[in-house]
């Protein structure tokens, strides 16, 4: 089937889902397709943030992903997306952000496990991010792709921050991994029309007059 998750309370600005035992959201054998149509916002996990796996459809996250914080003691990824099979497709269309803000507050806890872990996916399937990706504060590698035949592409910005291990690490795949793909960013408008701009009228030089004849 295909199912639709959208925000219908102007009083409430993204789905949220804070302190969840088991996984904050978890697609699994999805056949049809699966659209969040507001951000998303998973605080205070004990385990998985977003799981997608065993599924042969369509996923896709419109608006912002947010993920703040692991407080359980396991290593599960913020987001982890596998075992998916050929034809399935997985797009983040605007930015995705795991942190663990403690950091900033000289706290030991951490975002513990990989930041984002795609893995086990066949070769015909594609996981793609379009917005800037930032993951801040892993135990583990920030991007891990492994034993993956299927395509990744993160076409926008890709940042990595207070990492304890690699900031992108690829094992053992065969698929297609870009970063960067997208369309490069663009100076403002303004600051594009100040290096392009032209004079709208340019003075010719005064006409030579004939030389008289003798």
């Amino acid at each position: 089937g295909s199912y639709s998750f959208i925000n219908t309370s102007p009083q409430v600005a993204a789905l949220t889902i804070d302190a969840a035992s088991q996984q904050g959201i978890l697609i699994d054998g999805l056949t049809g397709s699966a659209t969040f149509n507001s951000p998303v916002d998973i605080t205070n996990r004990n385990a998985g943030g977003i799981e997608i796996a065993n599924s042969s459809g369509a996923v896709r996250f419109s608006k912002d992903v947010t993920l703040t914080d692991h407080l359980g003691a396991g290593t599960e990824a913020g987001i982890l997306i596998s075992n998916n099979l050929a034809g399935s497709s997985i797009e983040f269309s605007d930015t995705i952000d795991i942190t663990a803000t403690a950091i900033a507050a000289g706290s030991p806890e951490r975002t513990e496990g990989n930041g984002i872990l795609i893995s086990n996916n066949a070769a015909g399937s594609l996981v793609r991010t379009l917005g800037v990706t930032t993951v801040n504060g892993t135990d583990l590698a920030s991007v891990a792709v492994s034993s993956n035949s299927g395509n990744v592409k993160f076409e926008g910005e890709t940042r990595v921050t207070n990492r304890l291990a690699e900031g992108v690490q690829v094992t053992g795949s065969s698929g297609t991994i870009e970063f960067g793909t997208g369309t490069p960013r663009r100076l403002p408008r303004s600051a594009r029309d100040r290096a392009t701009r032209r004079p709208s009228t340019v003075a010719s030089p005064p006409a030579r007059r004939p030389a008289a004849s003798p």
